[in-house]
């Protein structure tokens, strides 16, 4: 599997490469993966295991990406959100002074 990544001024958005592009639609959640807003570097999941120890702000959608995350315990599975059936979280480290 295959993952785009992002890098925005203070945080990296990242998805499964399977769901670029596609919206996915569920009562009144909206899950749009846009191109636009996803489409960085493509990348393997060993980039993404060193990306995850770099960076400290991360929004992350898809099944796959999402495992990672938790597996490295980024994640907590009761904070991981889901929309027909795929998952979203977001991850956000605040520094004290």
């Amino acid at each position: 599997m295959k993952y785009y990544a992002k890098d925005y001024e203070g945080f990296v958005a990242v998805c499964d490469s399977d769901i670029l592009g596609k919206k996915f639609e569920e009562e009144e959640c909206v899950l749009d993966v846009s191109e636009k807003f996803f489409k960085g570097e493509l990348i393997n999941e060993d980039d993404i295991k060193l990306l995850f120890m770099e960076e400290l702000n991360f929004i992350l959608f898809g099944n796959n990406i999402v495992k990672i995350a938790e597996e490295m315990g980024l994640v907590l599975e009761k904070e991981v959100k889901e929309i027909k059936g795929v998952k979203h979280a977001q991850v956000y480290c605040i520094r004290g002074e």
